[in-house]
C-alpha cells in the first residue's frame, strides 16, 4: 500500500515538472530567438557595408596587379621579337613577305590564348610597315595618335602601358628594333583592356562603367560621340557592364550609397593612367548590397521559424524525455526475458550509455553486463573455431600416416619378395667376382711382362743414341777437313794463275830477245801449259771436294735429325714405361679390390638374408600403427563430438556482432571437412553432403540481407569461389569413394582441405573487420 501510494505521487509530481519544464523551456527558447535574429541582421547589414566599402579598395588594387601582370608578359613576349636577329634582317630588308611567313601562324596561335589583339612593326618615326592582325594595311602614318610608338623610336627604348585608340584604353608594349648596330624601327603588341575589366567584375560580382576625357579621345581621332554614351564633368563613359549602369552614372558621388529601384549600391572608382602617368580616365564600379540584405532578413526570419520549430521539437522532446526513465523498467524486463527464453538475444541494449539517477545506473549496469556477457561468448565462440581449426590438421595429419601405414604394409612385402631375388642375384655376384679375381691375377702377370719389354727397348733406345752421337761428332770432324782441303785447292789454284803469269810474261822476253832467247821462250811455253794443266787439275779437284762438302753436310744434318728422332724415341720409351708401371700399379689395385669384392659378395649375402627378415619385421610394426593410428583417430573423433555439442550450446546466443556468423561458418566446415575424412578412412560413401547453396551458411551468404550488408566487401565477395569449391570437391570425393578409386579421392580430400583452409582464412578476416572481439 504504501509503495503504491509513492509511485502514484512520485509520477504526478513528474508529470507536474514535465509540463512546467516544457512550456518554460518553449517560451524562453522563443523570446531569445526573435531577439537573436533582430540582433544578428542589424549587425550583419552593418558589417556588409563596412566589408563591401573596404573590398572596394580591393578591386582597384586587383585591376592595376592584372594589367601590371599583363603588361609585363606583353613586354616578355615582344622583347623576344625584338631582340631575334632573324626578324630584325627581313625588317631591315624590307622583307614583309618573310616577317608574314615566320609571325602570322604564330599570332594566330597567340591572339585567343594570350589576349593580343595587335601585332604590328613600325619605320620611323611611326609609320606601319605590317599589322600582322591585318597584313593587307600599311604604310600608313600613325604619328598623330601613336604617342607610343613616336616615343620607343625616338628614344630608342621600350615604351609600356595604357594608350587610348579610338576603340578606347588598350595597352601596350613597343620595343625598338636594330640590325647591325642601326635602328631599323619598332614592334609592338598591343592588348584590350575590357576582358581584363570583365574578369575583375566577375570575380568581385560587380558592374562597372569606362570613362575617358574628352581631350584624350579626340587626340586618338575619336571625333563622334555615340548616343550610348554618357558625358559628365568632360569625361565620355562609353563602356557597360550593364545597361541600368548607364543610370548609375548621374547619382554617382564617390563614397556614396546609391539607391535605385529598391536597390541598394556602394559605389568606387579607379583612375586611370597612361604610359606617362598622366589621367586619361576613370573606371566606375557599383556593388549591388540588395540581394545579401535579401539573404539576410530571410535567413533572419529563416532563424525565427527555426527557433519555433525547434523549441517546439524540444518542448516534445523534453515532455518524452522526462518520461523515458519510467520506460526503463519495462525495457529491462522485456531484455530480461529476450535473454533467459528462445534463443538467448544478447543483442539488446537499454536506452542508457551513462550513470544518472538510480535507474540509468542499473540500467547502465546492465548494459555493461551484458556487453560482458555478449564479448565473452563471442570470444568463447572465436576461441572454439580456432580448437576446431587446429583439430582439423592433426585429423589429416593422421590421415595421411594412415595412407603411408598402408602403404608401408604393401611396400614391406614388395620388398620382402625383392630381398629374396636380391639374396640369389648377390649368390651369383659373388661367383662372378670371383672368377673375375682369378682373370685379374692373369692380368697382372701379362701387365709385369710388358713393363719388362718396355724397361729393355728403353736401354737399346739408349745405346742408339749414344751410338749416333758418336756419328755426329764423326761427321763434324768429317765436314771440317772437307773446309781444310778446299783451303788448299784455292792456295793451289792462286799458284798456278801466278806460274802462267809469270811463264807469259817469260815468252814476252824471250821474243824481244830474238833468236837469243828462243830457247827460254819454249821453256816458258811448256811452263805455262803445265800450269794450265795444274788449274784445270785444281778446278776438278775443287768441284769434287765442293760435292764432299755439299754430302758431308747432307749427312750430318740427317745424323742430327735421327740424333733428335732417337732423342724423342726415348723419351717416348721412358714415357710409356712410367704408364706401363702405372698400368701395373692399376692392375695390382684393381686385383686387390676384386679379391676384396669376392669376400664383400659374400658377406652381403648372408646380410641379405637378415635384411629379408628385418622388413617382414617392419611390416608387422607397420600394420600395429596402422591400427594405432585408427585407436587415435576414434578418440579425436570423440573430441569432435563433444566440441560440436558445447558448439550447438554457443551458436544458440544471437549476439550483438554480425561478425561471429563467420566463425560459425568456418566451424561447420572445419566439421564438413571432418566428416570427409572419416568416409575415406572407412572406405564409406559420405553422407550429408550439400551444394555451396543448400548448406546453413550459404543460404544465410546468398541471403538479401547478407549481401546488401557484405555485398561491396571484396573478401565477403571472394568466399564465393572457395566455397563452391569445397562443396563440388566433397561431391567428387564421394563419386570416388563409390567407384573405389583411394587414389583419386586422397588426392581430392589434399584439394578439398586446401580450399577448406583458404575459406577459413577468408572467414577469419572477415571476423577481423567485424571487430567482435
Amino acid at each position: 500500500m504504501f509503495i503504491s501510494q509513492g509511485c502514484i505521487m512520485k509520477s504526478r509530481f513528474k508529470l507536474s515538472i514535465k509540463q512546467v519544464v516544457s512550456i518554460a523551456v518553449y517560451i524562453g527558447i522563443l523570446v531569445m530567438t526573435g531577439i537573436l535574429s533582430t540582433y544578428d541582421y542589424v549587425s550583419f547589414k552593418n558589417t556588409l557595408f563596412e566589408e563591401t566599402r573596404s573590398s572596394m579598395q580591393d578591386v582597384s588594387n586587383s585591376l592595376s596587379e592584372v594589367l601590371d601582370s599583363k603588361l609585363k608578359d606583353l613586354s616578355l613576349s615582344v622583347h623576344t621579337v625584338a631582340n631575334d636577329q632573324d626578324t630584325a634582317r627581313m625588317f631591315a630588308e624590307k622583307d614583309r613577305a618573310g616577317i608574314i611567313n615566320k609571325y602570322l601562324g604564330f599570332y594566330k596561335d597567340i591572339k585567343d590564348k594570350h589576349g593580343i589583339a595587335q601585332f604590328q612593326f613600325h619605320l620611323p618615326p611611326a609609320t606601319s610597315f605590317l599589322r600582322l592582325h591585318k597584313p593587307e594595311k600599311f604604310d600608313d602614318d600613325l604619328s598623330a595618335f601613336r604617342q607610343t610608338v613616336i616615343d620607343a623610336n625616338k628614344s630608342k627604348k621600350p615604351i609600356v602601358g595604357l594608350e587610348v585608340g579610338r576603340g578606347g584604353p588598350g595597352l601596350r608594349a613597343v620595343f625598338p628594333v636594330s640590325y647591325d648596330g642601326e635602328h631599323i624601327g619598332s614592334v609592338e603588341y598591343g592588348g584590350s583592356m575590357n576582358t581584363i575589366l570583365e574578369d575583375v567584375a566577375k570575380t568581385f560580382k560587380l558592374d562597372y562603367v569606362i570613362g575617358i576625357k574628352q581631350e584624350v579621345f579626340k587626340k586618338a581621332r575619336r571625333f563622334d560621340t555615340k548616343e550610348s554614351d554618357i558625358v559628365k564633368d568632360g569625361i565620355v563613359y562609353y563602356k557597360y557592364s550593364h545597361e541600368d549602369s548607364r543610370e548609375l552614372v548621374d547619382k554617382y558621388e564617390p563614397g556614396k550609397t546609391i539607391e535605385m529601384h529598391e536597390h541598394n549600391m556602394i559605389t568606387d572608382k579607379t583612375v586611370l593612367k597612361d604610359f606617362k602617368g598622366n589621367e586619361i580616365g576613370e573606371v566606375l564600379y557599383f556593388k549591388d548590397m540588395s540581394p545579401r540584405l535579401s539573404l539576410a532578413l530571410k535567413f533572419a526570419f529563416k532563424k525565427l521559424v527555426f527557433g519555433f520549430v525547434m523549441a517546439t521539437l524540444l518542448a516534445v522532446f523534453l515532455y518524452y524525455f522526462l518520461g523515458f526513465y519510467l520506460r526503463l523498467a519495462s525495457r529491462m524486463s522485456e531484455i530480461t526475458d529476450a535473454v533467459t527464453e528462445g534463443h538467448g538475444d544478447l543483442s539488446k541494449r537499454l536506452p542508457v550509455d551513462h550513470e544518472g539517477n538510480e535507474l540509468e545506473t542499473v540500467s547502465y549496469k546492465m548494459n555493461n553486463f551484458l556487453d560482458t556477457m555478449d564479448k565473452n561468448l563471442a570470444r568463447t565462440t572465436y576461441s572454439l573455431g580456432n580448437i576446431l581449426s587446429a583439430i582439423s590438421p592433426i585429423y589429416f595429419a593422421l590421415v595421411d600416416v594412415r595412407k603411408s601405414s598402408d602403404e608401408n604394409v604393401d611396400l614391406a612385402a614388395t620388398v620382402a619378395a625383392a630381398g629374396e631375388e636380391m639374396s640369389t642375384t648377390v649368390e651369383e655376384i659373388s661367383r662372378n667376382t670371383a672368377d673375375v679375381a682369378s682373370k685379374g691375377e692373369h692380368t697382372l702377370e701379362l701387365a709385369t711382362q710388358g713393363s719388362e719389354m718396355v724397361r729393355d727397348a728403353t736401354l737399346k733406345a739408349e745405346n742408339v743414341k749414344g751410338i749416333v752421337h758418336n756419328l755426329a761428332g764423326d761427321i763434324s770432324s768429317l765436314t771440317e777437313n772437307a773446309k781444310n782441303i778446299g783451303t788448299v785447292v784455292e792456295v793451289i789454284n792462286d799458284i798456278s794463275e801466278q806460274t802462267n803469269l809469270l811463264a807469259l810474261n817469260a815468252a814476252i822476253e824471250a821474243a824481244r830477245a830474238g833468236e837469243a832467247g828462243r830457247g827460254f821462250a819454249v821453256v816458258a811455253d811448256e811452263v805455262r801449259k803445265l800450269a794450265e794443266k795444274t788449274l784445270d787439275s785444281t778446278n776438278e779437284i775443287e768441284k769434287m771436294v765442293k760435292v764432299i762438302q755439299e754430302n758431308v753436310a747432307r749427312a750430318n744434318k740427317n745424323a742430327t735429325e735421327v740424333s733428335e728422332n732417337i732423342e724423342t724415341q726415348v723419351k717416348s720409351t721412358e714415357d710409356a714405361n712410367a704408364r706401363f708401371q702405372e698400368i701395373l700399379l692399376a692392375v695390382q689395385e684393381l686385383n686387390g679390390l676384386l679379391l676384396n669384392t669376392s669376400t664383400a659378395a659374400e658377406q652381403q649375402a648372408g646380410a641379405t638374408n637378415e635384411v629379408a627378415s628385418n622388413i617382414e619385421l617392419v611390416a608387422q610394426a607397420s600394420g600395429s600403427s596402422r591400427d594405432k593410428i585408427m585407436e587415435l583417430m576414434g578418440q579425436i573423433d570423440g573430441l569432435m563430438d563433444n566440441l560440436g555439442s558445447l558448439e550447438r550450446d554457443l551458436i544458440q546466443y544471437k549476439l550483438s556482432c554480425d561478425g561471429i556468423i563467420f566463425v560459425k561458418a568456418k566451424m561447420a566446415h572445419v566439421k564438413y571437412l571432418k566428416n570427409i575424412y572419416s568416409s575415406y578412412m572407412t572406405g564409406t560413401k559420405p553422407q550429408g553432403l550439400k551444394s555451396d547453396h543448400e548448406c546453413d551458411f550459404g543460404k544465410l551468404y546468398f541471403s538479401k540481407e547478407m549481401q546488401e550488408k557484405y555485398g561491396n566487401d571484396h573478401d565477403f565477395k571472394s568466399i564465393s569461389g572457395p566455397h563452391k569449391e569445397v562443396h563440388a570437391i566433397s561431391h567428387h570425393i564421394s563419386d570416388m569413394i563409390a567407384a573405389g578409386n583411394m587414389t583419386g579421392a586422397y588426392e581430392d580430400v589434399v584439394k578439398m582441405k586446401d580450399k577448406v583452409d583458404v575459406l577459413i582464412g577468408i572467414l577469419e578476416k572477415m571476423f577481423d573487420k567485424a571487430k567482435c572481439v
